[in-house]
């Protein structure tokens, strides 16, 4: 299968989104826990 730039880029950028996503939830539970606690 042979990808264009196009499509690489936008597979490079879902990828950052996704991660960014993540970081997101991740923080948002951290902070949570350290307000019950």
């Amino acid at each position: 299968m042979r990808y264009t730039h196009k499509s690489i880029c936008r597979c490079k950028n879902l990828l950052l989104f996704q991660n960014s996503v993540q970081a997101e939830s991740l923080r948002c539970l951290l902070l949570k826990q350290s307000v019950h606690s």
